[in-house]
């Protein structure tokens, strides 16, 4: 399953409300995307927020900024609704999988 797919067409049915993707989703999506795919625009992006923190400006307020962006792409598609479950589904697997797990 793709990204695009996972949150055009969320899962039904699963381990998941239906409102999003489930874990199982979030854990297909991530190990089967190229991230190499976006390095240019990662790039142009962490490049402008480092000449915001040169300014002086907080990093909080950049992760801030950051994640508004988020949710500003997410609406730009129309599946901003779909974010909350998203993102609860990809906290649980970060607390199951993160860099402080085995």
């Amino acid at each position: 399953m793709n990204i695009f797919d996972a949150l055009m067409h969320p899962s039904s049915g699963s381990a998941g409300d239906g409102d999003g993707p489930t874990e199982d989703d979030v854990a297909a999506m991530l190990s089967g995307f190229d991230y190499k795919a976006f390095a240019a625009v990662s790039k142009t992006v962490v490049d402008g927020y480092v000449r915001v923190l040169e300014l002086g400006l907080p990093p909080q307020h950049i992760a801030v900024a950051m994640m508004y962006a988020t949710m500003n792409f997410f609406r730009m598609f129309g599946f901003d609704d779909r974010l909350p479950a998203m993102l609860r589904e990809t906290a649980n697997l970060l607390e199951k999988t993160g860099p402080d797990k085995d």
